[in-house]
């Protein structure tokens, strides 16, 4: 939990012993900054051979003694009286977090917001009615985001998190421990083991520090759903959403708002952590009513159809309120939006 956001621990104790008028128990944090046990509460309160309930406090001032940087906490119950013959029995040893809710610094956009996908051909960085770009992170030029960021726009930077792409430049940076099988159709990308998150994270979250840099609003990492493909390791959906997770995170760590790409068998669990959907497809593959969450939550839908005529799928996404449009498969410059 980052200590940060945490306005105090309460301690909840169910004891049952001595009074302390006859046998002192303290219960104790351990301060890592001062190098000792510190009372948070005893059993003034306890009476004598009944269940006592005991409470204390740790409260957000003093978080940097009794929590350290791995957010760690470490507590213990001890007697004064040591050869007291009676001994303390608990039952509930527990401590609630009181936390205030902490407002997002990252772009977070809304159903109706419009977005442009582009990987391929020249950008026109001020097309009207478009309120964000979704643009590569690594092949777009820096005088091209600069030029969108200019004209009052988003710019949401896409990265492959789920694979590895012989062609980009931290390629290298990889294991062959990580990287698995083929991609289907993808022949220069493989699968990664999304299990490896001391590996793979420090290269998504360089990623993540390029986007900052470039001034990308969000990213938009790809290739979520390894673990319903054949990638060569056993992944689960619990893995696939511990990564999710930690991508998110990173994201919003750096003032990054975040998509959910394709991947709906992540949700709802995933909701949570995503800012906006990006989906390719959803009408093509009647799955398009797994995203209305998003719209519930207040969180966009940016759909995008290749091989359906928007007479067919604009009607059901714009009363679904997506943001829908047609695309060519190679994601060129050209696009026809529902609304």
């Amino acid at each position: 939990i980052p200590t940060g956001s945490i306005d105090k621990l309460v301690l909840h104790v169910n004891f049952k012993g001595k009074p302390k008028t006859i046998q002192t128990w303290k219960f104790q944090a351990w301060d890592h900054v001062g190098a000792a046990w510190i009372n948070i509460a005893d059993n003034t309160s306890a009476v004598d051979g009944e269940w006592s309930a005991i409470t204390g406090q740790i409260v957000a001032a003093d978080f940097t003694k009794y929590v350290n940087t791995s957010n760690i906490l470490k507590f213990r119950i001890i007697t004064t009286n040591p050869l007291t013959t009676d001994t303390a029995k608990l039952d509930q040893l527990a401590f609630d977090v009181v936390s205030t809710p902490i407002t997002p610094s990252w772009w977070q956009p809304t159903p109706g917001t419009t977005m442009h996908i582009q990987y391929a051909g020249t950008i026109n960085t001020n097309l009207a009615g478009v309120e964000a770009y979704n643009i590569d992170l690594v092949d777009t030029a820096q005088a091209t985001i600069n030029a969108i960021k200019a004209n009052g726009k988003k710019v949401i930077c896409y990265f492959s998190a789920g694979s590895w792409e012989d062609w980009r430049p931290d390629q290298a940076s990889f294991p062959a421990a990580v990287k698995g099988q083929t991609m289907d159709g993808w022949p220069d990308e493989k699968w990664l083991d999304v299990r490896a998150l001391s590996t793979l994270m420090p290269i998504m979250e360089a990623r993540m520090d390029t986007a900052v840099a470039k001034g990308c609003d969000a990213v938009d990492p790809d290739n979520m759903d390894g673990y319903t493909n054949s990638t060569g390791f056993p992944l689960t959906r619990s893995d696939q959403l511990a990564y999710f997770s930690a991508i998110a995170d990173a994201a919003h760590e750096r003032g990054l708002g975040v998509s959910l790409k394709n991947a709906m068998d992540l949700l709802p669990e995933a909701l949570a952590d995503a800012d906006f959907s990006v989906n390719e497809q959803c009408h093509e593959y009647n799955e398009c009513s797994t995203l209305t969450p998003f719209i519930t939550a207040n969180k966009p839908v940016f759909q995008i159809e290749y091989n359906r005529a928007t007479s067919v799928f604009c009607p059901a996404s714009n009363s679904a309120n997506f943001d829908a449009q047609k695309k060519n498969l190679s994601l060129d410059a050209a696009a026809t939006h529902c609304r």
